[in-house]
């Protein structure tokens, strides 16, 4: 019994210390949907299949690209290019 007890604790702990090492960690603050649209740079307005309205967002602090799309009772945004700006010298 004690083996067992044994085996279970050491296979959970192994796979916390996996899970943990594999997390993503960044520092990246990602702008909320209300952000983007009214601060970030609206490149082109179109309607969507559901014929909600959509927007493709420039976001100038980081160089990103966004797709939002305006739904009744829902906002939602996703990242679709993600870049970086390159330093200056």
């Amino acid at each position: 019994m004690k083996h067992l007890i044994l085996t279970i604790s050491l296979i959970l702990f192994a796979n916390t210390v996996a899970a943990t090492s594999l997390s993503i960690k960044h520092n990246k603050k990602l702008p909320t949907p209300y952000e983007l649209i009214t601060k970030g740079k609206i490149l082109e307005k179109f309607t969507d299949k559901q014929g909600n309205p959509s927007y493709y967002i420039a976001w100038d602090k980081t160089d990103d690209f966004y797709e939002c799309s305006l739904g009744f009772g829902y906002v939602g945004c996703v990242l679709m290019v993600q870049g970086t700006k390159a330093p200056k010298f």
